[in-house]
C-alpha cells in the first residue's frame, strides 16, 4: 500500500501534467516537508487565471490536510524575469464583460482569489513568499499574507488597479489597517505609486526580510530544502531567512512627512490638493491616472477596515467579503471595461479612460453587502 507520503508527492506529479506548465500552479514537496508552490505563468508575468487560482486553491488543501508531510510553505514565481505574480488575469475579462456584460466570469475570478488567500492565511504550517520582482494586486494579496516575505533590489510592489477601474483589492484594505506602516495604505491605494526595492517594501512592511536577488537561489536550495523542518519548523524557515537577511537598503519614495500626510487624510478627493501643495509631481501624476469614482470607494474600505473592532481572523475575512461585495458592483460598472480596454487592450494607443461620473450615494452603494448566500465564504 502506498504511503501518505507517496501519494502526496503523486498528487504533485498529476498536478504538472493535468496542467500545462504554460499557465500552472505547481507543487513540490521536498525531502525536508517543505512544499514549494510556483506560479508558472511566465509570459504574462505570472498573472493567475480563474482556473490557476482554482489550482493553487486545491493545492493549499492539499497542503493543509498533509500536515505530517509538509512543514512549511514557500511560494514563488516562474520565469528568467524577475516575478512573484502580477495580480490575476483581469485582462481576460475585458473579452468576457463586453460578449456579455451580465457574465459571471468577473465574480469567479475574485472569488478564487479571495478564497486563496483566506485559505494561505489558515495554513497551520509556516509560510513564505519569495516578492522578486513585479508582485501587484493578488500577488500582494498573496506575499503580505504570508508569514514572512522576502524582498530583493528588483521588487516592485503595487496596487494600480485604480488605473483600470477596478479598486485595490484582494484584502489590501485588511493589510493597510493591520500590518502595513501608517499612510502606506492609503497612499499605494489611491496613487497606484510603484515601492521598487527593497528599503520601501521593508519600510511600508509588506515584506520581513532583505535578501540580495543574488543569493535566492542559496537561500532556496542549499538553506530552505535542507532545513530541519521536523522539530521547530518556524523557527527553522527564520534561522534560513535571517542568515541570508541584510541590512535594508536606503527608502527612495517613503518619507515620514508623507506618509504622515497620508495618514491624516480625510477624504480621497482631498488627495490632490495635498499631493499639489508639497509638490509631488510623479506621485500626481499617478494619482491623475485612477478612476475617482474607485479612488473615492477604496478609501471607504480603507477607513471601515482601519475602524475595525475585530479578531484577527475575523478582520481578514471581513475585508475579503466586503471586497468580494464591492467588486461584484464595480466589475460592472462602465469604467471597468473602459479601463481595461485603454490600459491592457490600447495599451494606450487610444487615449487614457474616459472615466462616468458618480456621487457620493454610488459610493455607498456600491460597498454594501451582498444578500444572503451570494457572498464569498
Amino acid at each position: 500500500r502506498r504511503s501518505s507520503s507517496f501519494r502526496f508527492v503523486e498528487f504533485a506529479a498529476r498536478v504538472a501534467v493535468w496542467w500545462p506548465m504554460t499557465e500552472a500552479v505547481t507543487l513540490e514537496v521536498c525531502e525536508n516537508g517543505l512544499a514549494v508552490v510556483t506560479i508558472d505563468r511566465p509570459k504574462a508575468l505570472n498573472a493567475a487565471s480563474v482556473k490557476m487560482c482554482q489550482d493553487l486553491r486545491a493545492i493549499l488543501d492539499q497542503i493543509k490536510g498533509r500536515q505530517e508531510e509538509v512543514k512549511a510553505v514557500l511560494l514563488q514565481g516562474a520565469g528568467e524575469r524577475p516575478c512573484f505574480c502580477s495580480g490575476g488575469d483581469v485582462k481576460a475579462l475585458h473579452g468576457f464583460l463586453t460578449a456579455d456584460p451580465s457574465t459571471a466570469v468577473p465574480k469567479d475570478q475574485m472569488r478564487q482569489e479571495y478564497n486563496a488567500i483566506a485559505q494561505l492565511s489558515a495554513l497551520p504550517q509556516p509560510t513564505v513568499a519569495l516578492m522578486n520582482g513585479i508582485t501587484m494586486g493578488f500577488g500582494i494579496g498573496l506575499g503580505a499574507i504570508a508569514r514572512y516575505g522576502v524582498a530583493t533590489e528588483k521588487s516592485r510592489l503595487a496596487m494600480p488597479e485604480n488605473n483600470i477601474g477596478l479598486f485595490p483589492d484582494a484584502g489590501f484594505a485588511y493589510l493597510a489597517a493591520n500590518k502595513l506602516a501608517p499612510g502606506v495604505g492609503r497612499l499605494m491605494a489611491l496613487t497606484g505609486c510603484h515601492l521598487i526595492g527593497a528599503g520601501d517594501v521593508l519600510a511600508a512592511k509588506l515584506a520581513t526580510h532583505y535578501v540580495p536577488l543574488e543569493d535566492l537561489p542559496k537561500l532556496v536550495e542549499e538553506d530552505l530544502k535542507k532545513a530541519n523542518l521536523r522539530e521547530n519548523a518556524d523557527a527553522a524557515i527564520k534561522a534560513c531567512l535571517d542568515g541570508r537577511c541584510k541590512a535594508a537598503p536606503e527608502r527612495t519614495l517613503l518619507n515620514d512627512d508623507l506618509l504622515d500626510k497620508f495618514a491624516k487624510l480625510t477624504a480621497a478627493a482631498d488627495a490632490r490638493k495635498m499631493l499639489d501643495d508639497m509638490k509631488a509631481a510623479d506621485l500626481l501624476k499617478e494619482l491623475d491616472k485612477g478612476s475617482p469614482f474607485c479612488q473615492a470607494v477604496v478609501f471607504k474600505l480603507l477607513t471601515l477596515a482601519e475602524a475595525e473592532c475585530l479578531a484577527d481572523s475575523a478582520r481578514l475575512s471581513t475585508a475579503l467579503e466586503r471586497d468580494f461585495a464591492t467588486a461584484c458592483r464595480v466589475m460592472y460598472r462602465p469604467d471597468f471595461v473602459e479601463g481595461l480596454r485603454a490600459v491592457l487592450v490600447d495599451k494606450g494607443q487610444n487615449g487614457p479612460p474616459k472615466w462616468a461620473a458618480f456621487n457620493e450615494a454610488d459610493v455607498e452603494a456600491a460597498i454594501v453587502a451582498l444578500p444572503m448566500g451570494e457572498g464569498l465564504f
